[in-house]
């Protein structure tokens, strides 16, 4: 029950819980953007911090969660822009600022090197961007947790392939192996909890 329904017509005060709601406070003034909700307004899949009380997003569009990046600040508006912000800086310091060229190997060194991080961030940007949308919550919290999982796979990997440099090819090949084997099934098992 939202401001304007728990007052109007009523000719009383509102109560204080009532008091409450929404953030944006004149109903009468035209809003920019979707309200904000108070952690009890939102579904269960999104009000999971009991530390962040208000300011959620809940039942948008991918549109207007697009939107929300820039528009209006919101709970997940740190989580975005502390994701989004280095980003940002990789692509321009491995694209236009030629960072990838210092890697033995070229393009491919540095894809091994920067591709997972930027997976990584780029899952987590997109997850707090789109989780207001929360009928497909699931699917956003999966790629969160699958950019987590391969940044964590190729530095196992990485490990295992330059850590025993004594070995022959065939046993860092099998590490590397078991290294993505065992994060494919820690990946596996973690989409079948969610």
């Amino acid at each position: 029950m939202g401001w304007a329904a728990g007052v109007e017509g009523t000719g009383r005060a509102p109560r204080r819980a009532d008091a409450r709601r929404p953030l944006v406070a004149a109903p009468a003034r035209k809003r920019r953007h979707p309200p904000l909700l108070w952690r009890d307004q939102v579904p269960p899949v999104l009000a999971f911090n009991p530390y962040v009380a208000s300011g959620y997003r809940a039942g948008l569009s991918r549109g207007q969660c697009l939107a929300s990046v820039c528009g209006y600040l919101h709970n997940e508006t740190a989580n975005i822009w502390s994701h989004l912000v280095p980003l940002l800086a990789l692509a321009v310091y491995v694209g236009p600022a030629g960072g990838w060229r210092a890697w033995p190997g070229g393009a491919r060194g540095a894809l091994w090197h920067y591709g997972p991080p930027a997976l990584c961030l780029a899952g987590s940007v997109l997850y707090h961007t789109l989780a207001a949308d929360h009928p497909r919550y699931a699917r956003y919290l999966a790629v969160d947790v699958c950019g987590v999982f391969g940044l964590a796979t190729a530095g196992a990997v990485a490990v295992a392939l330059g850590g025993v440099p004594c070995a022959g090819g065939a046993v860092r090949s099998a590490l590397a192996s078991a290294c993505a084997l065992a994060a494919l099934a820690a990946l596996v098992a973690a989409a079948r909890a969610s």
